[in-house]
């Protein structure tokens, strides 16, 4: 993706630092409209405009805002590609090793490159839509070539997964939670299907449940010999190991971690 920074600027687009804007301004979806989740309507709490502890559901199509040109929103297109991919594969990863199905070994791969921009680009989809209280994405960094593949992550930044001891309890959402720094946005936890992952504008240090650009993830049942084996593809050798998940059994109804919440 090249562009010329002596070319149009389109001050209504948050990318226009790069050039190359159109003077039309598309509709962007703070969450990819191709991600399939439940229904179509994610489960947000936290937004600027939300009241404390509540937890509403949002059509896809109701959550966009004229942040990117129109060239610019075409650019960043197969980075939801890769998101929709990845979101289906986790759910149907979950759905065959449920308590009543007949699970069977099951491979798939991942653009880690694409899918860990995707995250950037939805956090900078909140933070420009205004949805979030944080004025900006962290300054002086080059977050903005790095979403365009124009640069790529420095040492240490980007995605990660949250490796943890509690259990985790799968869901057809996405949750996001930021971390800030005064007025800047300097990472976000996002979890997706019941597991956590973490994107740094940065590198974390001295917490050793980040796990930055894992080979992928394995998945599978103490009672089944089949697994599910998710391959994250990186432009270099992945920074960490494979990610070793067991299923204990099947939960049916609210996680308890949502008992805090009402849902309107």
């Amino acid at each position: 993706m090249a562009h010329d920074p002596a070319g149009h600027q389109n001050p209504r687009c948050y990318a226009r630092e790069l050039g190359g804007c159109s003077r039309a301004i598309s509709r962007e979806h703070y969450i990819s409209k191709s991600v399939p989740l439940a229904g179509g309507k994610p489960r947000i709490g936290g937004l600027r405009f939300q009241d404390p502890e509540t937890l509403q559901s949002f059509g896809v199509e109701g959550m966009t805002a004229k942040i990117l040109c129109e060239p610019h929103n075409h650019d960043l297109s197969p980075l939801d590609t890769e998101a929709a991919r990845f979101f289906s594969t986790l759910r149907d990863f979950d759905r065959d090793l449920r308590d009543a199905a007949e699970s069977k070994t099951t491979e798939a791969s991942i653009d880690g490159a694409k899918l860990e921009r995707w995250m950037l680009k939805l956090l900078a989809g909140l933070v420009y839509g205004d949805l979030i209280s944080s004025a900006t994405l962290r300054r002086e960094t080059p977050w903005l070539e790095i979403l365009f593949g124009l640069e790529g992550w420095p040492p240490g930044w980007g995605f990660h997964f949250v490796a943890s001891d509690e259990t985790l309890y799968s869901f057809d959402g996405l949750e996001v939670s930021t971390r800030t720094v005064e007025d800047e946005v300097w990472a976000a936890e996002m979890g997706v299907a019941g597991l956590k992952f973490y994107l740094c504008l940065g590198k974390p240090e001295g917490n050793p449940a980040l796990l930055r650009r894992p080979a992928g993830l394995v998945m599978r049942r103490a009672d089944r010999d089949a697994y599910k084996r998710l391959t994250f593809q990186w432009p270099s050798d992945p920074d960490t190991d494979w990610v070793e998940l067991t299923r204990v059994g099947q939960y049916d109804g609210p996680r308890p971690q949502d008992g805090g919440y009402k849902e309107e």
